[in-house]
């Protein structure tokens, strides 16, 4: 990255000092780095993917000063941080940037939103290759009930044996009545980026279940393939059975089945419901030896606080029942505090174990969450990064060997409202900058 020294080494010790363990600390060789990312203005991490070969690409969104539109930023960096090439996209159209993924022939899928006008976004899906060349892109929306320009919000990226799932949500305003915002979404792409379209019967774009449709607001995080004729929805809703009360409920994690044309058939989805709002983030899939099945955290809130939640799922999901949930518990994370600022992210460990981030509440800021937890819920550590000003946690991995990368963005500076950067930091399997 093109900054200068006393830049780097003042964010680095602005987030040392912010540590828990600094009286512990030992610098850190070149295995284990905490590096910025981005140019002129802020710049703000949101997923990464890691090479075979240890090198990094990582994903963000860019502004070069607070009028500008907002660019998708796109970085690779090698094995220690060190930046190869940056991209940015999107020219006069705000981009928000949502998931990296790799395609089988090791080129890359990137899924954003764009911004056509105020309420009107389109999903963006762009390949590149590991060269950071454009190799071919597509945006696509989709309209209300009414013939209007729906607005989209995508999610993640799913490559299934149908072709390419983007899962979010869109707005149907109108056909549950006034409480019908949005529906949970899941586009089908081919492998060459064309949109399978909902009018050739074979794949439907958002759920239609048996009864009288969903009102409320729905919105899918992710989608998972059991099988050629059985795909997972797993997202969040505000509706409780039966559907289509006008009482407004609380939001609670949501998962519903599809077909192999993008149908939900009879199945009634899965509520899972708790006291307070529980908004799903993220998921992922349980190894075998913890369990297996789906792993899913998500900000669970009430009026006063907040904390981290978190649900692992079986493999064979049985919507009949409750038997599909093998834990659920919230994390209880002392002084989590509560934040509209707050996500989580989440993967498996290989030692019957789970990661999960957030952010923290840190007098009026949020600071970075790592925490490493056993498959009951159990704490094996938590690691706090941050400094002066709001910093957010991204996506976390473990690497083979056990050591963890996690991207994230940080505010650098003297102010709360000074220029942020992406920031991505290799760690030891203890969550420490130190061999």
């Amino acid at each position: 990255m093109r900054t200068k020294f006393a830049f780097l080494f003042f964010g680095a010790l602005m987030v040392l000092l912010s540590c828990d363990t600094q009286s512990s600390f030992k610098a850190p060789d070149e295995n284990y780095f905490l590096k910025y990312f981005g140019n002129q203005g802020s710049q703000f991490g949101v997923d990464f993917v890691v090479n075979p070969d240890g090198t990094f690409v990582l994903i963000g969104n860019s502004m070069a000063t607070e009028s500008s539109t907002q660019q998708l930023y796109v970085a690779k960096a090698d094995a220690k941080g060190l930046i190869m090439w940056e991209r940015t996209f999107g020219g006069n159209k705000n981009m928000e940037a949502k998931d990296i993924e790799f395609q089988p022939d090791g080129n890359l899928l990137i899924l954003a939103n764009m911004e056509k006008a105020v309420g009107d976004r389109d999903v963006f899906l762009l390949r590149l290759s590991q060269a950071g060349d454009s190799i071919a892109s597509v945006f696509q929306g989709l309209k209300k009930l009414n013939g209007q320009e729906a607005d989209e919000d995508a999610s993640r990226i799913t490559l299934t044996s149908k072709g390419i799932v983007v899962a979010g949500s869109t707005t149907f305003t109108g056909e549950n009545g006034t409480r019908d915002k949005t529906d949970a979404m899941h586009l089908l792409f081919t492998d060459n980026l064309t949109w399978v379209s909902d009018q050739n019967s074979v794949w439907s774009s958002r759920p239609t279940f048996s009864n009288v449709g969903e009102a409320g607001e729905q919105k899918a995080i992710k989608v998972f393939e059991y099988d050629a004729n059985t795909f997972y929805v797993m997202g969040y809703s505000d509706v409780i059975p039966p559907l289509g009360s006008a009482t407004v409920e609380n939001f609670n994690f949501y998962i519903f089945q599809l077909n192999g044309q993008g149908g939900t058939g009879a199945a009634a989805p899965l509520y899972i419901e708790e006291i307070g709002d529980q908004i799903l983030s993220d998921c992922s899939v349980a190894p075998l030896e913890s369990g297996g099945g789906f792993f899913l955290t998500g900000t669970s809130q009430n009026a006063t606080s907040g904390d981290i939640y978190f649900v692992q799922l079986t493999q064979r999901l049985n919507f009949s029942t409750t038997s599909s949930i093998i834990s659920k518990k919230s994390l209880n994370i002392p002084d989590f505090g509560k934040s509209s600022l707050q996500t989580t992210h989440n993967s498996a460990s290989s030692s019957l174990a789970f990661y999960a981030t957030s952010e923290k509440l840190n007098g009026t800021n949020t600071d970075i969450y790592l925490t490493k937890r056993n498959i009951q819920g159990g704490l094996i550590f938590e690691r706090v990064f941050g400094g002066i000003g709001n910093d957010l946690s991204g996506p976390v991995v473990e690497l083979p060997g056990g050591s963890i990368v996690m991207i994230g963005t940080m505010t650098l500076g003297g102010s709360p409202t000074d220029q942020k950067k992406i920031v991505l930091m290799k760690l030891n399997s203890e969550g420490r900058l130190a061999p």
